[in-house]
């Protein structure tokens, strides 16, 4: 078990997820075609004799478990065009059971009309387009997405595609065991309503020492 843990303050770090099918989940054509990784099953037995021990020292709340991966546009994932003809990376990230999923690119130089989107596989959950903008000190850190199974989605320029290809990187899968209502019901899938754009966010985007 990794000593590092995904926590968040008790008022931050939320997304609004629009819980209905998604249509993806009917596209066999989609999930045959788009490479997938898998992340490690969680040991919830563990996590929830650690949470305990986490209360009682008033440590910020976990709702997730971090995963080291180097996935990137160069190594894995489908090369495509979309319906505007624009060149398109895409890969998919399975987390059987999980309530959600947010990733970390540790590495990301995006260049100019490039954007980054993640959506749930079996639910409407959306977050991005992502764009350079979003992008602070070489990072990006999404917000969750409210699925056990994901697609990441880059479009760019055709000029752009070896320089995404070198520059940017997923390198942690944040598995999800509970959801936002703060109560610790594993596998909830609610979400608060605090903004996860907002300032107060800022110190718990990234993984913190346990």
């Amino acid at each position: 078990m990794s000593n590092r843990i995904i926590a968040l303050s008790t008022a931050v770090i939320c997304t609004t997820a629009c819980l209905a099918p998604s249509a993806m989940a009917k596209d066999n054509l989609l999930q045959s075609m788009v490479p997938q990784t898998t992340m490690p099953e969680i040991d919830y037995d563990w996590l929830a004799v650690d949470d305990d021990k986490r209360e009682i020292d008033n440590e910020p709340f976990r709702f997730a478990v971090p995963n080291d991966t180097f996935i990137t546009p160069g190594n894995e994932g489908h090369w495509d065009r979309d319906s505007n003809g624009r060149l398109r990376w895409r890969m998919q990230i399975n987390a059987a059971g999980a309530p959600h999923i947010n990733l970390g690119f540790e590495h990301c130089t995006l260049p100019d009309g490039a954007e980054v989107t993640i959506e749930g596989m079996q639910w409407e959950s959306f977050v991005g387009p992502f764009t350079s903008a979003d992008v602070t000190q070489g990072e990006l850190w999404t917000p969750p997405v409210h699925d056990d199974r994901i697609l990441v989605t880059i479009t760019c320029n055709d000029e752009d595609q070896l320089f995404l290809q070198q520059e940017v990187a997923i390198t942690k899968v944040n598995v999800g065991y509970r959801g936002f209502d703060l109560l610790g019901a594993r596998g909830s899938s609610e979400s608060c309503n605090v903004d996860v754009a907002c300032p107060e966010a800022d110190e718990w985007r990234n993984e913190i020492p346990s």
